[in-house]
């Protein structure tokens, strides 16, 4: 089994024929911080479940070019049947949204929408600096899959994604009757994929909770708790409670 102490991350199409190519910040870091030369051993990551040993062939601190020698599946690649999709209503505060996907990369998810609701306030969202915030957290967290970030305009779009077929909402309200521990109770063992729904700060409208229950008539609507959490505290606690055992 492969293992390491730091893993980097390559993108799919900078390896190839036996080879990769690191560049940018993590070719640096190789390079600068932790000095490595040619005939060192690295570790790294595709991102898409593929864990690789390589040795440095040429090395400077704008690009590294190594020849693999050893791939095999990533830990975490079986388990992603496991995680939810996660929906969250955008969150303005950049710190805040930040730390929520690094904790949700660590926890474990399979995806992430982040919609326009109708009570977010409304910003830009740079979703280069998400992508790099969520490859740091799956290097840390020594995962091999990096969960796509979706960033889109309504909850309508992320409802159109959904295949009625093989996916279930469950919709997070600190007002629901059942509670997610009750919820888990009766549903750990359903097959569909979960698709958790986490309004911003100020819950979702009435227009908006409509959505999501015209789209599943059986919708799953449960509270985590008396406590009025943040979004991103609710989208945490979400992730961590859908996650199936076995």
């Amino acid at each position: 089994m492969i293992s390491s102490d730091f893993l980097f991350f390559v993108e799919p199409q900078n390896i190839t024929n036996g080879f990769a190519t690191i560049d940018g910040q993590e070719a640096s870091h190789i390079t600068q911080v932790l000095r490595h030369k040619s005939g060192d051993r690295i570790y790294f990551t595709n991102g898409k479940g593929e864990l690789f040993s390589g040795i440095l062939q040429q090395v400077n601190k704008k690009n590294c070019t190594l020849q693999i020698e050893e791939k095999e599946e990533g830990w975490d690649k079986k388990e992603q049947v496991k995680y939810p999709v996660l929906c969250v209503g955008l969150i303005k505060k950049r710190q805040r949204l930040e730390f929520m996907i690094e904790k949700l990369i660590e926890i474990g998810i399979s995806k992430l929408y982040l919609f326009q609701a109708d009570r977010s306030e409304r910003n830009r969202t740079n979703t280069n600096r998400l992508e790099s915030i969520a490859v740091s957290a799956m290097k840390q967290s020594k995962r091999t899959v990096l969960p796509d970030i979706k960033v889109v305009n309504s909850l309508s779009v992320v409802i159109e994604e959904m295949d009625s077929e093989k996916d279930r909402l469950v919709l997070f309200d600190q007002l629901a009757d059942q509670s997610g521990s009750d919820f888990l109770k009766k549903e750990t063992h359903q097959l569909k994929k979960w698709w958790a729904v986490v309004g911003p700060e100020g819950g979702l409208t009435d227009k908006e909770t409509n959505l999501c229950h015209n789209f599943d008539k059986n919708i799953a609507t449960i509270h985590i708790g008396n406590a009025r959490l943040r979004a991103e505290t609710a989208a945490i606690v979400a992730a961590t409670y859908l996650q199936k055992g076995e």
